[in-house]
């Protein structure tokens, strides 16, 4: 198995939750912020 996106989610307060979504592109890695 390769994985092409991984996503991590924080637990913040009063489900202030922060979401990141790292892609694949190409041979590099891109950050994403979901939310906030």
């Amino acid at each position: 198995v390769v994985p092409d996106m991984v996503e991590f989610w924080y637990a913040g307060a009063h489900r202030w939750n922060e979401r990141e979504r790292w892609e694949l592109d190409g041979d590099e890695w891109r950050k994403r912020l979901l939310y906030p």
